[in-house]
């Protein structure tokens, strides 16, 4: 305590109620021996609590993605029926749909991994956390995070999850750019021609899909020409 101000040195024998009122750093100096204080989460029970979310929010995307896959078989259904009427249209606007179904499944799949990345990374970090007593700052975390924050699927819980993290110490402060950058379906309401064309190909076939029609009734043979 001889290196600290005698004023500080003072509060070293009071209560931390009685410490905060004779001091108003008397918090700020606390926070920075968090995982000391009775009423804070150690570092092992902190990370705990985040493997939990994490895979909670794993087992949403699980069903979100059963989701998707329920409906893409109805739109599947759909755009066959469609095509036995002729309608390419409405083939065509299904045929949109479930691209973008599968782009939305594709983004989730990704969360998950990324997901299982930092819960990784955070068993990791507690394995340290035993020998030094606090969480190291983990730049691979930081990059996941970056990622999480910005998915529709996951966004608003990973928000309140980094700055919990950053309360911690365990990544650098994101900035407001970062938080509100959220991916949109912006990307989305152009997809290529190329990818429906391979939706409509898959489900119907290359020769009706490349048709633009579905024939429904055979069409009979050109009469020969008359000989000259």
């Amino acid at each position: 305590l001889g290196a600290l101000p005698l004023q500080v040195q003072g509060l070293a024998s009071l209560s931390p109620t009685t410490a905060s009122r004779r001091l108003p750093c008397a918090a700020a100096i606390g926070s920075m021996f968090r995982f000391n204080a009775k009423d804070d989460v150690s570092p092992k029970d902190q990370v705990k609590q985040w493997k939990q979310k994490i895979r909670k929010e794993k087992r949403g995307l699980e069903r979100q993605i059963r989701g998707i896959e329920r409906e893409e078989n109805k739109v599947k259904r759909e755009i066959k029926k469609a095509a036995k009427k002729g309608d390419m249209d409405v083939v065509k606007t299904l045929a949109k749909e479930l691209v973008r179904s599968r782009s939305a499944k594709n983004r989730i799949r990704t969360s998950a991994v990324t997901l299982g990345s930092v819960e990784l990374q955070l068993t990791q970090n507690a394995a340290m956390a035993k020998v030094s007593g606090v969480l190291q700052q983990s730049a691979g975390v930081m990059s996941c995070m970056s990622n999480l924050v910005k998915m529709p699927e996951v966004a608003a819980n990973m928000r309140v999850m980094a700055r919990e993290m950053e309360r911690a110490g365990l990544i650098e402060e994101m900035t407001g750019d970062m938080m509100d950058d959220v991916l949109g379906d912006e990307d989305e309401e152009s997809e290529a021609e190329e990818e429906i064309q391979k939706v409509m190909n898959e489900i119907i076939g290359d020769k009706f899909a490349s048709a633009g029609a579905v024939p429904t009734t055979a069409v009979p043979a050109a009469a020969p020409a008359p000989a000259v």
